[in-house]
């Protein structure tokens, strides 16, 4: 027996429709209203999130540059080959308005939860957002680099700097030799995590056998501020970037000086107008956690910086020159300060002045090379450790470029794998 089915009204299908619409646009309205209101309140629980530079900004936290200009491949070839498609897809991804915004709130979220969980661990750090390689440390709100565990290859690398350092001083028994070790946090031995996992070799041995080999030589010297406790660290290097700060910088000098006069203190601090400044690692962290900006004032009046490429004026006294517009000097503040490094000579007019030298390192040097200048008529720096940078040109090549007689070494452990890897024949006569 067939059931009866009473026929609904068309006219009140549509009512129940109209009604499901009114609602759903009622919904997005509230949505769209309520907006801003929703914004501003994430903003006050996330205070680290803040408005950057719509296509800049993503870039900086991403490494990805974004297509400015819309100018699609079109023909069948790329359209079948894809490229059409992965164009428009750049494009689109690396142009979405508040798109580091978007990056921040959910690295933001992620680290909330994994600082939730970690209540019933008790970790002194935790990474930055799943899968990050940045480790953020509760107790001292700072950032450091997960530590390398496979660090097999940077004793090679550093015995075989070391070998041909002695070499080529059996040569040149009349030169003066500068070592300056660099304590970056994948290599620190304070680095907390390096309980958690185990290291091979760290900043603590390479300086130990830096001193087995050279520590009795009258013509090498040797400096490694070693920091015995995290409060030491921070104080020396920044919570949100991977370099030393001025700070760390001249104690590592100072340990080299011959005597007073050559050392540097720091009688004054520089005035930034509260300026906070979010490094590297907060880059790579996505956490933007704004620390205050303090470094020693140096004295640069008398000195003028030859690039390569022009010259540039920096370290002026408490201003900062931004070289690029595109950033917010938060974002890039070692470099905007102390400036490049890559074939820098600075020039000191001041008196009673040795003669020439020259720094050869990675970028640990952009700071390092202001403290030199200090007590040199030239100062000529050479990125040749950084990795970036290759050739055939030889420690010979860049002293005789300069009339220089004594050479710095200035960088971090992998430094040294990188001199060696990028100039093969650099300790060559």
């Amino acid at each position: 027996m067939a059931l009866n089915k009473k026929a609904v009204p068309v006219r009140y299908r549509r009512e129940v429709m109209q009604a499901m619409r009114n609602k759903i646009f009622s919904i997005i309205c509230i949505l769209f209203l309520a907006g801003p209101i929703l914004y501003i309140a994430f903003c006050e629980l996330y205070p680290q999130i803040r408005d950057l530079p719509a296509n800049a900004g993503a870039e900086y936290l991403t490494g990805e540059k974004a297509i400015r200009r819309f100018e699609p491949p079109i023909s069948m070839q790329s359209f079948t080959a894809k490229k059409t498609q992965q164009y428009m897809e750049d494009y689109i991804g690396g142009n979405i308005p508040a798109k580091s915004v978007a990056i921040l709130n959910a690295a933001a979220l992620q680290r909330d939860a994994i600082s939730l969980s970690n209540i019933a661990f008790g970790y002194d750090c935790y990474p930055s957002f799943y899968d990050s390689e940045i480790l953020y440390i509760p107790s001292h709100d700072a950032l450091m680099h997960m530590p390398m565990t496979q660090n097999e290859n940077l004793k090679s690398d550093l015995v075989a700097f070391c070998d041909g350092l002695e070499g080529w001083m059996q040569n040149h028994s009349d030169m003066n030799v500068r070592i300056c070790l660099a304590d970056i946090s994948e290599y620190s031995a304070l680095n907390p995590a390096s309980s958690y996992m185990q290291t091979d070799f760290c900043t603590n041995d390479a300086y130990g056998y830096l001193m087995s080999r050279f520590g009795s030589s009258e013509q090498i010297r040797l400096a490694y501020l070693q920091n015995d406790s995290l409060d030491d660290y921070f104080a020396n290097y920044y919570t949100t970037d991977h370099h030393w700060n001025g700070y760390g910088a001249s104690e590592t000098y100072n340990a080299l000086a011959f005597d007073s006069r050559e050392g540097f203190k720091a009688s004054s601090v520089i005035n930034t107008s509260g300026l906070e400044i979010n490094g590297s690692l907060a880059r790579s962290g996505l956490d933007l956690l704004d620390e205050p900006v303090s470094e020693p004032l140096l004295d640069t009046s008398g000195m003028l910086a030859d690039y390569v490429d022009g010259s540039i004026p920096l370290l002026q006294q408490g201003e900062i020159g931004l070289k690029d517009e595109s950033l917010p000097v938060e974002f890039n503040f070692y470099h905007e300060w102390y400036g490049p490094s890559a074939n820098c000579v600075i020039r000191n007019s001041g008196k009673d002045l040795s003669g020439p030298v020259v720094v050869v390192g990675d970028s640990y040097s952009s700071a390092f090379q202001w403290l030199v200048a200090q007590n040199h008529s030239s100062t000529a720096t050479y990125l040749d450790m950084h990795g970036a940078y290759e050739g055939e040109e030889t420690l010979n090549d860049r002293l005789q470029e300069t009339g220089a007689d004594t050479v710095y070494f200035v960088g971090c452990l992998s430094a040294f794998g990188y001199l060696r890897q990028c100039y093969p024949n650099y300790f060559h006569d």
